[in-house]
């Protein structure tokens, strides 16, 4: 469908007026008009969609159009990025940023985002760290280690999002700010780190650890903190 799907008076939903039908099986399965067909009428004039079916196409329609029978998860890409003070002395400090927006809006994450279809997990971890902090890796000598793909179910209230988080380490903590949808930036000292959205604190400990780092004392923020989503989240 191109558009998106309105609840109806019945307790269902519907396509609404405008909407395009654009493959046999979408039809088929949701028992509506024939491919190419354009529905012309008011939203309640065609048969409701209720239960798995209804549930199955609204979650799989994306700002493109595209609707699958089942849902897809979306795939995000963060980065943990690891830096020392100048001089070369001192703790090791980690990159974060404070989230602007639902979830966990005011809490501290690491620089990330969805991935786009055209482009891989580092592609997009690398395009993320620039669009939130203003620092560019440079992928020809600086290289990203995967840490891991973490696919806890519940792990972000938004949607089901699985994310592959990379690290990295440059040999100095560099100007950074917040940009985006970050409203901060900052390089945190691994001993006094604020508590983490999503799952970042695991995230952290498992790049301490791959990359030789002392295990951090990290808390999560905790599922309370992600807030509510309002309309202009």
């Amino acid at each position: 469908l191109v558009g998106t799907l309105v609840e109806t008076s019945e307790g269902g939903f519907a396509p609404p007026c405008g909407s395009i039908i654009l493959t046999h099986r979408e039809a088929e399965f949701h028992n509506l008009p024939p491919c190419g067909s354009k529905i012309r009428d008011k939203p309640g004039s065609l048969p409701p969609l209720r239960g798995e079916g209804a549930f199955d196409m609204v979650k799989a329609m994306n700002e493109q159009g595209y609707t699958y029978r089942y849902p897809h998860p979306a795939v995000t890409a963060d980065t943990v990025l690891f830096g020392r003070p100048a001089g070369g002395r001192g703790v090791a400090k980690v990159l974060l940023i404070e989230r602007r927006r639902y979830p966990y809006a005011g809490h501290w994450a690491f620089p990330g985002g969805f991935m786009n279809i055209d482009e891989t997990t580092e592609a997009a971890a690398r395009r993320e760290l620039a669009e939130e902090t203003g620092l560019h890796l440079d992928a020809a000598n600086l290289k990203l280690h995967r840490v891991g793909v973490y696919d806890a179910v519940a792990r972000d209230p938004r949607e089901r999002v699985l994310t592959v988080a990379y690290a990295a380490e440059v040999p100095q903590c560099e100007a950074v700010e917040g940009r985006d949808d970050a409203a901060d930036a900052r390089w945190w000292p691994l001993d006094a780190l604020p508590p983490l959205a999503f799952d970042h604190a695991e995230i952290l400990r498992d790049a301490c650890s791959l990359l030789g780092y002392p295990e951090p004392c990290v808390s999560p923020a905790g599922t309370a903190a992600a807030g509510e989503e309002t309309p202009d989240a």
